[in-house]
């Protein structure tokens, strides 16, 4: 007796979303983008770019509204102690329940331009440094121009930590955006991928920028054509500092900044950015900037300066 085997083929189908689903979720998202997150805390809105930047605290708002619990993996294979270099690869894992949803990946190293280097007045160059041979950059303050230089940060290390913490943020902020889909309303934090590498060429302020208050001593005609800005420490304009930040320059700032009417940059909500840097809640500009260590102030001056001249 023979028996006959028949092939049985079985169409494969895909377990697709329903449309409906998908929109529900987006309604929620955007009630969640503008009835709960707030500007400067939650995101914040750079000049001249199209979406929101994600802050850390926006994204934990869409972790608990996700249900998702985090788990991070660090890669430190990059770092080499003696070298000075600060290498970390983390991966961020997102569970709901137990099931693995999704993952985002970021990494953070010494070698990015606002941990490898800093800015500083010519009196606090290293000795027998060419500063000819330096990037530099013109700032102005109480109607005075000076000069800043950009040199090698000389102890990497006392950034390990902030190195690391950077790495793990950018990768929890990159799985949330992947895995709740509200890229589609934010990008990834854009300040962290300025690239604050200043031109080497030095552009002399026009003379419509040259401040009138003050009159130039008389000198002789060929000692005034070559006359340049100051490069020293602003010694003896005294400024008053928050921290490491000269208070009338930050305000000459803000005011400019303004009066573009950029509401990204109005008091509440620079206030509120300030607070997302420091991690506390200040009720003053003045104070949250007295906050900032070093590393900070010098990255919230080079994006302020930034946001002025797109401005």
């Amino acid at each position: 007796m023979t028996t006959e085997k028949s092939l049985v083929t079985r169409e494969q189908g895909f377990d697709i979303m329903p449309i409906e689903f998908l929109k529900q979720q987006t309604r929620q998202l955007e009630e969640l983008y503008k009835g709960l997150m707030q500007e400067g805390t939650d995101y914040g809105k750079v000049p001249g770019t199209d979406k929101p930047t994600l802050f850390k605290s926006g994204a934990e708002l869409l972790r608990l509204r996700a249900r998702l619990d985090p788990k991070f993996a660090v890669d430190s294979s990059g770092t080499d102690l003696v070298m000075g270099i600060f290498c970390y690869q983390v991966t961020c894992d997102l569970y709901r329940d137990g099931e693995h949803i999704g993952a985002g990946v970021g990494s953070c190293n010494s070698l990015e331009s606002k941990y490898r280097y800093r800015w500083v007045f010519e009196s606090a160059l290293p000795k027998g440094i060419d500063k000819t041979t330096l990037p530099s950059k013109k700032f102005q303050s109480k109607g005075r121009w000076y000069v800043t230089y950009r040199i090698e940060n000389e102890n990497p290390q006392d950034l390990a930590n902030t190195i690391l913490k950077m790495a793990k943020k950018r990768a929890f902020v990159d799985a949330i955006l992947t895995v709740t889909g509200a890229s589609r309303i934010f990008t990834q934090d854009i300040e962290d991928m300025v690239d604050e590498v200043p031109t080497t060429e030095e552009t002399k302020p026009s003379p419509q920028e040259q401040p009138k208050s003050e009159k130039p001593k008389a000198q002789p005609k060929a000692q005034e054509e070559g006359k340049e800005e100051s490069q020293a420490e602003p010694s003896d304009v005294q400024p008053e500092m928050l921290g490491f930040i000269d208070k009338m320059w930050l305000r000459e700032q803000l005011n400019i900044l303004q009066g573009k009417k950029l509401s990204a940059w109005t008091n509440r909500n620079f206030l509120s950015y300030l607070n997302n840097i420091t991690g506390q809640q200040s009720e003053k500009v003045a104070d949250a900037v007295k906050l900032l260590n070093k590393e900070q102030a010098e990255a919230l001056v080079l994006r302020v300066r930034e946001a002025v001249e797109l401005a």
